[in-house]
């Protein structure tokens, strides 16, 4: 599956994992520009399943990064470890 950003550009993928029996690949979503915001760029982990089942569609967090630009949001989401993206997904799902 490619996964299509806010802006209509690709996602920027960020890690694979697995959890409660499902594949997961995460991906960064740059936030559709705010002109309210010029001064920081917000971003949403974007989580979608692997293994595609009729009821399982991809999950979305809130802003949950803001950085000053794309490049140093997109370095501080690929510092999140594996067990933070989990709490995340976890936090998002029924």
């Amino acid at each position: 599956m490619t996964f299509r950003d806010a802006r209509g550009g690709p996602a920027h993928y960020l890690s694979a994992l697995s959890h409660a029996g499902r594949s997961w690949e995460v991906y960064l979503d740059f936030e559709e520009d705010d002109s309210r915001a010029r001064d920081h760029v917000r971003g949403h982990l974007v989580f979608i399943p692997v293994d595609p089942v009729a009821e399982a569609s991809a999950v979305r967090t809130i802003p949950v990064l803001i950085e000053s630009s794309h490049e140093r949001l997109l370095e501080r989401a690929r510092t999140l470890e594996t067990h933070l993206l989990e709490s995340f997904l976890r936090s998002l799902l029924p």
